[in-house]
């Protein structure tokens, strides 16, 4: 389904946000009516500055200031200082997951199609272990040989591994970092600057691209496939595979397969990328995708979007615990499945009420190639 909407046509993004007739009815061309460019090119510019260059520059801001925290130690760390640095993965994993719900750089650089592999390669690099190399270098005599720490180390994979080891206590956590010259302490911060670097070349690009507003209609059919790809990822690999729910793992819940197992953390992402979809789709304080398409004819699907977004997030807030202790081999948690039925009622908005809203047929989906 998502390759089938990845290549869907331009005319089916441009009718969705026009609606069907009346003033701003399609004329194959453009919409009908005033100057829909320039008032395009106002929202699309409004989402450039307010979600995908602000959730950028908070990233990079965050990561910066993490890297002098780091920096600053001068001796063996306290159990206060450990958590707080764990504290602080916690808001690096929210900030970054913000900017990964809603990549479209990397349909307009070339350079920047592998950064979020370069930041993290969750679902993407599985056959890569961190933990073994992380050990392999921590346990190599001397000081630490920064040649040997692999580049999917310097990840916000690694810095999950490093901070929380196997789901060790602070204690234990704070012997790790300390013993051995601090060792540990020194790959996190190579992890932390290669993050931060990424960070940076997106934020970078964000701030000076003028592509994203210059092709109104490949924008806004990048953008929705974007946020159908991305509810696509976290119904199905941040929450279906770990609970047992697709095809692959049916009837198989394994709670390791969740995105940030160690750190007891995937609920928290989850948050941050309904949270994503929210500005883009949800009533802000700037002009958005919902505020654009519910002015051009789609606000009916725009206000079961933004329903399913708000019943997501309250669903989210009624756990009391990690998502991980409501999914073991013998009972998956209600409420992860009720998550689950969300977001794919979710998806469905995004993807099915498009194509009805275009009045498509199967027959054209299943020329692209599904």
């Amino acid at each position: 389904m998502i390759q089938k909407l990845a290549k869907s046509t331009l005319l089916g993004v441009v009718l969705f946000f026009g609606g069907c007739g009346g003033d701003n009815a399609y004329d194959g061309t453009n919409l009908v009516g005033g100057n829909p460019s320039s008032v395009q090119g106002d929202v699309l510019a409004s989402i450039q500055k307010n979600i995908l260059l602000n959730n950028a520059t908070t990233l990079v801001e965050n990561l910066n200031e993490v890297q002098s925290t780091l920096n600053s130690f001068e001796q063996n760390l306290s159990s206060a200082e450990v958590q707080s640095l764990q504290s602080d993965f916690v808001n690096i994993i929210e900030n970054w997951k913000k900017v990964e719900a809603i990549y479209v750089a990397s349909e307009y650089d070339s350079a920047l199609r592998t950064m979020p592999i370069n930041m993290d390669f969750f679902n993407k690099g599985k056959n890569f272990d961190v933990a073994t190399n992380i050990d392999y270098v921590l346990g190599l005599n001397g000081s630490l040989q920064t040649a040997q720490v692999k580049k999917t180390t310097k990840t916000v994979t690694g810095i999950e591994y490093l901070l929380f080891a196997n789901q060790a206590s602070i204690e234990e956590m704070k012997a790790l970092i300390n013993q051995d010259s601090q060792k540990r302490l020194e790959i996190m911060k190579l992890a932390v600057a290669n993050v931060y670097d990424n960070a940076l070349l997106i934020q970078a690009f964000y701030k000076e691209d003028v592509k994203f507003i210059s092709n109104v209609e490949d924008t806004l059919n990048i953008l929705v496939n974007t946020l159908v790809q991305s509810t696509f990822d976290l119904r199905e690999l941040r929450i279906g595979e770990a609970a047992g729910f697709i095809f692959k793992t049916k009837d198989d819940p394994k709670a390791e397969r969740l995105e940030y197992f160690r750190s007891k953390k995937s609920l928290e992402a989850i948050k941050a990328i309904l949270l994503a979809h929210q500005e883009v789709m949800g009533q802000q304080s700037f002009e958005n995708l919902a505020s654009f398409a519910s002015s051009n004819g789609a606000d009916a699907v725009v206000k079961k979007i933004q329903a399913n977004l708000s019943n997501a997030l309250a669903i989210v807030g009624e756990f009391s615990t990690p998502l991980q202790n409501g999914i073991t081999p013998a009972s998956v948690d209600t409420k992860i499945k009720r998550l689950y039925d969300e977001i794919t009622d979710l998806q469905k908005n995004y993807f099915e009420s498009l194509i009805n809203a275009l009045e498509l047929t199967p027959d054209i989906i299943e020329a692209d190639g599904d």
